[in-house]
């Protein structure tokens, strides 16, 4: 009963799928008519963003500090063991 609704529907997804890439390329790298402009508020974005970045990355390092630090002394105690540094 529904095998021509099942079969429609996916010949049109298949037809916007093979459709839509093609157009979507198209556009993204389409050239206008314009010279490529960076607004002065641009910088103070991109300022912005490593910012963020960088709290990010402290807050994360803040998060899992325990383990980092337990990584590297783990480190340092597995070369004493092993006769590794000199004393």
């Amino acid at each position: 009963m529904f095998e021509p609704i099942y079969i429609a529907v996916k010949n049109l997804t298949r037809l916007i799928r093979v459709s839509a890439v093609p157009a979507g390329i198209i556009l993204t790298f389409h050239q206008t008519t314009g010279d490529p402009y960076l607004d002065a508020g641009t910088g103070s974005i991109v300022i912005q963003a490593l910012i963020g970045v960088l709290a990010g990355a402290l807050v994360l390092l803040k998060i899992y500090w325990n383990k980092v630090k337990d990584f590297f002394k783990g480190l340092s105690s597995g070369r004493k063991k092993r006769g590794d540094l000199q004393e």
